[in-house]
Formats: structure tokens, C-alpha cells, sequence
């Protein structure tokens, strides 16, 4: 049986900011889609970007980029594996 899920589940460790979230996941599908890069390299890049200070300096702490994770692979949820790819 197919998975519903898509091959990448992002997730959150802790509670986040709005104005960030909106920021940082805007940036991340514009690397997706409009510039081809994969999930995993444009979260990594828009980290960098938030570090490196290009959303002001206020976003350079990690609460605002740091909860952002995205898993890929196989992971086991609530008891059934999944086969992430």
C-alpha cells in the first residue's frame, strides 16, 4: 500500500515564532521550487541565511531558525513504519 505521506516530514522541537516561520518557509519552497534544490539543502541554506544575518539581525538566534527539522528515510510511526524517500 502506497504511503499518504510525502518522501520529507518537517517537524518542529519547540513552540515558533510566527513572523519567522513565515520567513523561513517562504525562502525554503521559493529554493524548492523555483530553483530546483532538494528539502534538505534548502533548509540547510536558509539556516545559513538566517545566521549569516540576511533576515536581520534578530533572526540569527537560533530560536528562530533552529526548531525547523526535516526527517527523511524510514521512520516508525505510532507502531508502522514508514518508508520515507
Amino acid at each position: 500500500m502506497a504511503s499518504p505521506f510525502q518522501s520529507n516530514i518537517s517537524t518542529l522541537l519547540w513552540q515558533f515564532n510566527d513572523s519567522s516561520t513565515i520567513e523561513f518557509m517562504a525562502a525554503m519552497y521559493n529554493l524548492v521550487y523555483r530553483a530546483g534544490i532538494g528539502y534538505l539543502n534548502a533548509t540547510n541554506e536558509i539556516n545559513r541565511q538566517f545566521i549569516a544575518d540576511d533576515y536581520g539581525e534578530k533572526y540569527r538566534l537560533p530560536y528562530y531558525w533552529a526548531p525547523f527539522v526535516l526527517y527523511w528515510g524510514e521512520i516508525n510511526l505510532c507502531g508502522y513504519a514508514l518508508q520515507l524517500r
